[in-house]
């Protein structure tokens, strides 16, 4: 008998100190500035990096007159190499490489330069792999004219590669819209059930994630009616090609908009602000049935105005009235852990290391 219960003890024992392996955060990360490759054109701007290994970094460099797009491989050691781009239009040799994503090798890019009678942005498509990218000239309607609002975010799938943005044509009222491809040649759909605006309710796209073969977007439903206009944080999912889109609302006390996402396989974490002023963070856990749930923070942080708010993996950064704050998120309890040296413009996970773009333009990995 007592063999028997030194047996369940020691069970027990190793039960809980699994659990507590599992949810003990990281150990206070040691963040180091990385440096920027010594050639190449003056004046370069870093303009994002997509999750991967090894670490992607879009930027645009030269004088202002000229500018063209850029794009390097960032080993953890040794010296950044240029990834090879070939532009195929007046404003693709010009653009900035606004929305990079990538599945493996596999990669494509939007890139947007300003131009035209008003200005207007002008889009361009280009796909490949960490070797190289081509440009693949679209129609300008496709992504721009009249009836555009722009271009949110972009993500690569095993199946297709989706961009979302927003598109109000006939009439309609504004609401999410989607091009699928395959980072070469996209068709836009913008009138998808689960995804367009009624008369009463509005989506915006905030973000777009792969998760297995399809796709989750982090978004906002605005509703209109009873005299009030009320926002409430959605996500948009779709679980592959064929399947209609659903909608999830992410619960929240008063109003609340989702701003980024991330997504394994099945799970997805999804960041954006709540609260009656929407001026608190708040996180979510998205399973593979659509179904939400709040992740626990030490004390929801206020933010700051027009806070800045990214998603990488297990890892939530955000801009606040006291600094910039960094969380790693294991299943309902967010950990806060030492953030970044400065404002952060972009997040991204590479293997065991995790950058963090900054809005002045340094790179920064940890640990």
């Amino acid at each position: 008998m007592r063999s028997r219960a030194a047996l369940v003890v020691v069970a027990v024992a190793a039960g809980l100190l699994a659990v507590l392996a599992r949810v003990t955060p990281p150990a206070a990360l040691a963040w180091r500035a990385v440096a920027r490759p010594a050639d190449g054109p003056a004046d370069v701007r870093l303009t994002g990096l997509p999750s991967g290994e090894p670490l992607l970094v879009a930027g645009q460099g030269g004088p202002v007159a000229r500018p063209r797009p850029l794009l390097w491989l960032v080993p953890t050691e040794g010296d950044w190499q240029a990834v090879a781009l070939d532009p195929a239009s007046y404003y693709g040799e010009r653009a900035a490489l606004a929305w990079v994503a990538r599945l493996g090798d596999q990669v494509a890019a939007i890139g947007e330069a300003f131009g035209g009678a008003h200005g207007l942005p002008r889009f361009s498509t280009w796909a490949g792999s960490t070797s190289g990218l081509d440009e693949t000239p679209q129609a300008f309607e496709l992504f721009g004219g009249p009836s555009a609002i722009g271009v949110t975010d972009l993500a690569v799938g095993p199946q297709v590669t989706l961009a979302v943005g927003s598109w109000a044509a006939g009439g309609r009222p504004a609401g999410i819209a989607v091009w699928v491809g395959d980072g070469a040649a996209y068709l836009r759909l913008d009138v998808v059930p689960g995804l367009r605006s009624t008369a009463r309710d509005l989506t915006t796209p905030s973000a777009v994630a792969a998760r297995g073969e399809g796709f989750v977007v982090a978004g906002t439903t605005t509703h209109l009616g009873g005299g009030r206009v009320a926002d409430q944080a959605t996500a948009f999912w779709v679980a592959g090609a064929g399947s209609p889109w659903s909608r999830t609302a992410l619960p929240s006390s008063g109003e609340s908009r989702s701003v980024d996402v991330s997504c394994s396989v099945r799970d997805c974490l999804v960041a954006g602000v709540a609260g009656v002023d929407r001026g608190r963070l708040a996180l979510w856990h998205l399973g593979a049935d659509g179904r939400a749930s709040t992740v626990s923070l030490d004390a929801p942080p206020e933010l700051a105005d027009a806070p800045a708010i990214h998603v990488a993996g297990a890892w939530v950064s955000a801009e606040t009235t006291a600094g910039p704050r960094l969380w790693w998120v294991d299943g309902a309890t967010a950990w806060p852990v030492q953030p970044p040296p400065g404002p952060v413009a972009a997040l991204a996970t590479s293997g065991e290391r995790l950058y963090a773009l900054g809005t002045g333009g340094a790179l920064w990995s940890a640990p």
